[in-house]
């Protein structure tokens, strides 16, 4: 057995390295729904198809738009749009009369920051 390939059956015999932090400015610390935590991060996407004819949304199809990803612990994942800071205003401040828009999303383009 070559050097080589004794570090190689070494290296596999080490217990994974554990996982580095996230350091991701797209998330929102603290996010909360319906009272209760959840994983909140913003994002950019591109509008999906409107819900129903007459659907608030539905001028904004193919756009690109500022959104806030949310995902709860009961594994529903869901957008609200952030169109001036009101998506994130609602899953931070804790007042369930926050107003908010759900947003359907055809993808996400990327992350942005505060």
């Amino acid at each position: 057995m070559s050097a080589d390939e004794s570090l190689a059956a070494a290296r596999e015999d080490l217990p994974p390295a554990p996982p580095e932090p996230i350091s991701d400015a797209s998330l929102i610390d603290d996010a909360t729904w319906n009272d209760e935590p959840v994983q909140a991060r913003r994002v950019v996407v591109i509008v999906g198809e409107a819900r129903s004819r007459g659907y608030w949304s539905e001028h904004l199809v193919g756009q690109q738009r500022n959104a806030i990803e949310v995902k709860t612990h009961r594994r529903e994942r869901f957008f609200l749009d952030d169109d001036g800071g009101v998506g994130e205003r609602k899953v931070t401040s804790g007042d369930w009369r926050e107003p908010y828009a759900l947003l359907p999303v055809q993808r996400i383009l990327g992350t942005r920051s505060a």
